[in-house]
């Protein structure tokens, strides 16, 4: 039946569009009516241009049956602003048979702006739509989003926060550290050493304080992204577990580190932050035991050990109570947060432990007995893939621990430097005066750049944030320069305080060559030059140089 014009008349206050022909429904459809008025959801039936609602539906509109007897009476509800866009969708779609869905504003009895769901299909008996009213819903989404939204500009802006601090802070943290490096090479007093051994110590600890709230706001974010490479587990750990030797022995405790065999080989993971877990698990070991031993245990787990690692450190210290060990792996908490402590920390370790554990696939937990001694376990998904080929052993992942030998010179090697820093370009003109290479320091990356087109170098050091141009874009150029006149390739180094993976692989993918992180530790940085002069290449899990 063709639309008719309306007519209108006012039942019990309520204005009432009608039609001024009435549809005779059929038994059939009139059956069907009787279903839809006991369904407990709102609903409306359509046949013609008639149109009944059910007890629901009248509820939801709030208004009775008979106020909307027709398609146009029901439209007419509809917000002023979509009503006739949907009233169009409503004629062209009426005889497609295929499900369909709309929503709109309807204005519901009592003036209330409502969001409704009209979902539903057409068959012989006409047209069924239920429909639901979605307004706190779409609400609701809203104000999630923009939390979401807000919550994430406060992670970017903490983020940034501590990053920028981190920086700021790393850069005098340079200038202690390799004087102090640079002090301990020119043969010092042993009253001297021993001053200086202060210095170094202190400050290593300072930057492992800094790198866990960095470490803990990258997770925290959820911007920490894990390396997926083989490497040799035993090798790893060895180098791993080197530094702690001293320490333990200056304690006067026991270190031992037991590899099960089925846990031994070629392992696909993230080492660094396998070392990291393991770093922090013994560190708190040895923090807490006064005397005896602390024991290292690796097994394999699954079938034949192949599916991950099972890690341990049991230690004879002070052990912990039953009430306290929910404590440990919670962010920022102290066993023993009182003035009087005996043993600082951040209290991040553990929990970023946790934290890296979880994003291998795995868990930590502890078992402890006071006054008998604890043991801390990691389960950790890293799988085995293969037997350690020689090739490996001697290369995958070479030890840079740090040492205060003199490393000895790198001979006649003309050398580019880019820093901003005043205390970092003093730093660097020291350290490649102790090296014996001749140094051209430059401000930025454009003076780079132009000093580059000027001359020959050996090889390129650049801090990575620096005014004017950066180091990123200044590799970028030298690259393209490079490519274009196919003048060699010189190896390039990025400096900077910013270590995270990501980053790291943001300098690479721009052509730097290697990275080594600030603080500048002198050896790495040897290493690293002689090893790009060489020839050499890295192994993936190599190109960070973490001091």
């Amino acid at each position: 039946m063709a639309d008719q014009p309306a007519s209108s008349q006012d039942i019990e206050g309520v204005r009432v569009l009608n039609s001024p022909e009435k549809h005779e429904i059929s038994d059939e459809e009139r059956r069907l009516r009787q279903f839809i008025d006991r369904l407990p959801v709102a609903a409306i039936h359509v046949a013609n241009n008639d149109l009944y609602m059910n007890t629901a539906a009248e509820t939801l509109v709030g208004y009775p049956r008979a106020a909307i007897p027709t398609v146009e009476a029901w439209f007419a509800t509809v917000h002023p602003d979509q009503a006739a866009t949907l009233m169009a969708k409503y004629r062209r779609d009426k005889n497609d048979r295929r499900f369909k869905a709309y929503n709109g504003h309807f204005i519901r009895a009592d003036g209330a702006k409502r969001l409704l769901e009209m979902r539903g299909s057409t068959d012989e008996f006409g047209h069924i739509w239920l429909l639901d009213d979605i307004t706190e819903r779409i609400n609701l989404n809203r104000e999630l989003e923009d939390a979401r939204r807000a919550a994430d500009a406060s992670n970017r802006a903490k983020s940034e926060f501590i990053a920028n601090m981190s920086h700021e802070i790393r850069t005098p943290l340079n200038g202690v550290l390799a004087m102090a490096q640079l002090m301990s090479r020119s043969d010092p007093r042993p009253d001297q050493r021993e001053k200086l051994n202060v210095i170094r110590a202190s400050s290593q600890d300072l930057l492992r304080v800094i790198n866990d709230i960095l470490d803990f706001s990258k997770i925290d974010a959820g911007k920490l992204d894990l390396e997926c490479i083989d490497f040799d587990l035993e090798r790893v750990l060895e180098n791993t577990l080197s530094g702690f030797a001293v320490l333990a022995e200056c304690s006067q405790i026991s270190l031992y580190l037991e590899i099960a065999p089925n846990a031994r080989g070629l392992r696909r993971g993230d080492p660094v932050r396998l070392r990291q877990i393991v770093n922090n698990l013994v560190s708190n070991a040895l923090k807490f035991t006064k005397a005896g031993s602390v024991r290292i245990r690796i097994m394999g787990a699954g079938i034949d050990g192949r599916e991950g690692l099972t890690i341990a450190v049991a230690d004879t210290g002070l052990g912990i109570p039953a009430d306290k060990l929910k404590l440990l792996f919670e962010k920022f908490s102290q066993i023993d947060a009182s003035t009087t402590r005996n043993f600082g920390g951040t209290g991040l370790g553990l929990a970023i432990c946790k934290q890296l554990a979880t994003l291998m696939g795995g868990r930590v937990w502890a078992e402890s007995q006071p006054g008998v001694g604890s043991t801390f376990w990691a389960e950790l998904k890293i799988p085995y893939v293969g037997a350690v080929e020689a090739a490996t052993e001697a290369g995958a992942f070479d030890d840079f621990s740090s040492t205060d030998e003199d490393g000895g010179g790198l001979g006649a090697v003309r050398i580019l430097a880019a820093e901003d820093n005043p205390t970092n370009q003093i730093v660097l003109t020291t350290i490649m005066a102790a090296f014996g290479v001749e140094l051209t320091l430059v401000n930025n990356g454009r003076e780079a750049v132009d000093a580059w087109e000027r001359s020959e170098f050996d090889l390129v050091l650049m801090d990575v944030q620096m005014p004017v141009m950066d180091g990123v874009a200044a590799t970028h150029l030298i690259r393209d320069g490079e490519s274009r006149t196919g003048r060699r390739r010189t190896p390039i180094v990025a400096l900077s305080a910013n270590a995270f993976s990501d980053q790291v692989s943001a300098y690479k993918s721009a052509g730097m060559d290697a990275h080594v992180a600030k603080p500048i530790d002198m050896n790495l940085l040897q290493s690293e030059i002689e090893r790009l002069l060489s020839g050499a290449s890295a192994a993936p899990e190599c190109i960070d140089r973490v001091a």
